[in-house]
């Protein structure tokens, strides 16, 4: 079992990280070429387009119909078939809504909307069709097919950015998400004569069975998409589409980075949804594990991003936003919760404990709507990153929280106190680093001297043992001494 999450989790991590490189490209042309009002303009309809998709196209369902084809595998070919008829009777519908919209921003956003509904439909980061294709596989823990299919949306979104660079708009940017959304979606449907699969009859008890099952998901989708489209919205409302523009640039920080943490959640979901029918301790200690994992991911990666912010806001949106370096760190350290809170969201489900994320995304949408009415009009960008931060520290601590009375209290309790103090004390050195930057102006040097001191944060806080740190370091060495050895 342990062999097969690691299979799983290596391709995942693998073609995640190359998507995530690709993605991080394509993103460096768009903010290096549109203006921040016509960022703002983008990214608020990209968030708009998720809010409806995600949660009224997608509902959940994707998830919890894994959890099915993988109990039932009987009955798979039928559970798919009707999967695929609802979210595509969905998905008209909602694009329908959401073009709608368009009259109430004025008819020139139309086009926009339009497209922006149709990339959400065929794309492989909404999972609306796509989820539904990549069902066959994933039930057996076979990631490579749609990987390479989000793989092949990367790299076709690159060349079509990268040939159009020098004329980029908010309409073209759209336009080439859906043609690079088109291959991996027919790639897919062609897989293991999959539109052979969709054929199959329609089956309505099935139907309703998906809708029960998913429904506490979706109300936990609906208040996820409220609480990320909150702060876009009212920067809106009480800023400007320039405001938006900075807030979205820095925002692409976490969302590239979150995909680490989903493809943890992915490797996860159908052993934990296996162990937790028969060898629930298993499945306990394979949960803690990953979300042990989940808080060193999004600990390295905030504390990282932070000590090379100025690096990393040239390379992911050129100099137009360096004066924003505190938005950025902050939305770096949001992470981390980020990070608890993502991961929990999908390891619940495959317990069938989704009605327990009700009170973790109140709690998120409740601060969000507080800090948006108190922050965002006082401090714009930066309040409403705040808020994001805050909403998604409370969120994680109620995350924590429900995880404890599966786990037990005791152990989670102990998780949660390492984090906290393993968040402090790179919080801390990053704030360090700035009182003494003078000193220390390289920030090539200030990166080099964070490694021995993220290392020894993590063997202070127990979030990783030394034993655990041996075994890596014998890994690599091991590793070194293959890569060396002459070829037989």
């Amino acid at each position: 079992m342990r062999s097969l999450v690691l299979k799983s989790a290596s391709v995942l991590a693998v073609s995640q990280m190359v998507i995530s490189l690709l993605t991080f490209l394509s993103y460096r042309i768009i903010l290096g070429t549109l203006t921040k009002e016509e960022h703002g303009e983008l990214f608020f309809v990209q968030q708009l387009g998720n809010f409806f998709m995600v949660c009224f196209a997608e509902a959940g369902m994707t998830t919890v119909t894994l959890g099915m084809v993988i109990q039932h595998p009987e009955t798979e070919r039928r559970t798919i078939a009707t999967l695929f008829k609802m979210r595509l009777m969905l998905g008209f519908v909602v694009s329908v809504v959401f073009v709608g919209l368009a009259a109430w921003y004025g008819w020139q956003f139309a086009p926009l909307f339009a497209l922006s509904a149709l990339g959400l439909l065929i794309a492989a980061r909404s999972h609306v069709l796509r989820g539904v294709l990549e069902l066959k596989r994933k039930a057996r823990s076979e990631q490579v097919p749609a990987a390479l299919a989000a793989l092949s949306d990367a790299v076709v979104l690159l060349v079509f950015l990268w040939f159009d660079r020098e004329h980029l708009t908010t309409l073209t940017v759209l336009m080439w998400f859906v043609l690079a959304s088109l291959p991996g979606f027919l790639g897919l449907l062609l897989l293991d004569n999959q539109w052979r699969t969709i054929r199959a009859a329609f089956d309505r008890n099935r139907a309703l069975d998906i809708i029960r099952a998913a429904f506490p998901v979706f109300v936990v989708l609906l208040m996820q998409q409220a609480h990320m489209l909150s702060d876009a919205f009212f920067l809106d409302l009480f800023c400007s589409k320039t405001a938006v523009g900075i807030y979205g640039a820095a925002s692409r920080l976490m969302q590239q980075s979150v995909v680490l943490v989903l493809l943890l959640g992915q490797a996860l979901f159908p052993v934990i949804a296996r162990l937790a029918v028969e060898r629930v301790e298993q499945a306990q200690t394979y949960m803690l594990y990953g979300v042990r994992a989940s808080i060193v991911m999004g600990l390295a990666f905030g504390l990282f991003a932070a000590v090379a912010v100025e690096w990393l806001i040239w390379l992911s949106a050129g100099t137009q936003y360096s004066a924003y370096t505190t938005e950025f760190v902050l939305f770096a350290f949001a992470v981390v919760p980020g990070f608890v809170q993502t991961l929990l969201l999908t390891l619940t489900t495959a317990i069938a404990w989704q009605h327990r994320n009700y009170s973790i995304f109140a709690v998120a949408v409740v601060l969000s709507l507080v800090g948006n009415l108190t922050l965002t009009p006082l401090y714009s960008t930066l309040g409403a990153i705040t808020t994001k931060f805050l909403s998604l520290l409370g969120s994680s601590v109620i995350a924590l929280r429900v995880m404890g009375e599966y786990c037990g209290t005791t152990r989670v309790m102990r998780l949660s106190w390492q984090a906290l103090a393993g968040l402090v004390l790179c919080a801390a050195w990053v704030g360090g680093l700035m009182i003494f930057s003078p000193q220390i102006p390289s920030t090539l040097v200030r990166f080099l001297l964070t490694i021995p001191i993220f290392v020894g944060i993590l063997l202070l806080t127990r979030l990783v043992t030394r034993n655990e740190w041996r075994i890596i370091l014998e890994t690599l060495e091991s590793v070194r001494k293959r890569s060396r050895s002459p070829v037989q």
